[in-house]
């Protein structure tokens, strides 16, 4: 009789079968694509320079990412900061970590600013 004596999770598992026609194909990229509600990862938004100094203090609006935030929020727009960590639950966190939104194909409307994918 076989004991486990570490720890035990509810996690699940699976497994696929693929073809290739060499080994060189296994060195080619799959591509994933996910749904992701941005909503769900918003911490923050500012629509207003005050709010953002506020925030942020007067410094920031010095820097070159300020000043883009700032042209962004003349022209009547709102800035989102969203937060994620490789330590939530969920996959679409980690992935957005470890991937950034480089590989996030953004609707109309929607410009990315800062981009720290990648940890």
């Amino acid at each position: 009789m076989k004991l486990k004596v570490d720890f035990v999770t509810n996690s699940s598992s699976t497994f696929f079968i693929i073809s290739t026609k060499s080994e060189d194909d296994l060195n080619k990229k799959a591509i994933a694509q996910i749904e992701i509600n941005l909503r769900d990862y918003i911490s923050e938004s500012f629509s207003s320079k005050v709010a953002l100094i506020n925030d942020f203090g007067i410094e920031y609006l010095k820097t070159e990412e300020g000043k883009t935030v700032l042209k962004e929020i003349k022209k009547g727009n709102t800035i989102h900061i969203l937060r994620v960590s490789s330590d939530d639950i969920d996959s679409i966190s980690r992935y957005l970590c470890e991937e950034g939104l480089d590989n996030v194909k953004m609707p109309k409307g929607i410009k990315i600013i800062k981009d720290e994918g990648g940890y």
